[in-house]
């Protein structure tokens, strides 16, 4: 589903979760606002999940692992304060081939620790 640029306003629907089979999810360069759903995590057929370029904030959801088909992850230029979410990815040894998060003002997320589920992180424009 490709909802990019549609100027959608709000916080993404707590119903997110029934939409089972959906493989791709574009909600970039919008006006969403607010913490991801907890239960976005139950999209388990998820590839692709692109959500830059809006005003959303908070942690990525606990049990992201869930979502084992997951590829594709853009982040950028958004609120996001926690991202332990995406460690949990990398505990499952998932493959995610592209991660972007840049623009963000991210409490310390401790990478001491192999993260070898992620095989492309970038993290770009921090501020402390």
């Amino acid at each position: 589903m490709n909802l990019e640029g549609n100027a959608l306003v709000g916080n993404i629907p707590n119903t997110i979760n029934k939409l089972h089979n959906l493989q791709e999810l574009n909600l970039s360069n919008n006006k969403l606002e607010g913490e991801l759903p907890q239960n976005i995590n139950e999209l388990s057929k998820l590839s692709t999940l692109a959500l830059a370029n809006n005003d959303l904030n908070g942690a990525m959801p606990e049990g992201m692992e869930n979502m084992k088909k997951l590829k594709e992850l853009y982040l950028a230029n958004n609120g996001f304060t926690d991202l332990d979410g995406l460690r949990q990815l990398s505990e499952q040894q998932l493959v995610l081939t592209d991660v972007e998060v840049k623009n963000g003002e991210f409490r310390p997320i401790d990478f001491t620790k192999p993260q070898e589920g992620l095989s492309k992180l970038k993290f770009e424009d921090f501020e402390d």
